[in-house]
């Protein structure tokens, strides 16, 4: 399941309505919601998910999980990293001379890679 969470946001006076839709997209269940983001001066912004979406057994992520967020198509993506998304390669670079072909390749694809 994917939760698409649109960057079209506008910060309401009045609470939002409930809004939930669930679509069936491509063998693939998408639930939309209308949610709210707050923006801070120096921290950066924090984004509402409602808690029907959190108690969703489809709902990937627990309690201080590390999330990798994608933008683009006018979106955001919330995806579980890979664990070689999180690594600093830079600062590791005999261990990605050990890593197989194909993980090599994923990296250097991310920009990921030393240099």
């Amino acid at each position: 399941m994917y939760y698409i969470l649109d960057t079209y946001t506008q910060i309401h006076t009045k609470p939002l309505k409930k809004v939930e839709k669930t679509e069936w997209n491509e063998g693939k269940m998408i639930k939309t919601i209308i949610s709210r983001i707050k923006f801070f001066k120096k921290s950066g912004a924090r984004l509402y998910i409602p808690q029907s979406v959190l108690n969703d057994p489809e709902f990937p992520f627990g309690d201080d999980d590390l999330v990798k967020i994608e933008i683009g198509n006018l979106g955001l993506l919330l995806i579980k990293p890979d664990w070689w998304e999180m690594l600093d390669w830079e600062k590791m670079k005999n261990a990605f001379a050990e890593l197989p072909d194909d993980i090599k390749a994923k990296i250097r694809e991310k920009g990921l890679g030393p240099t």
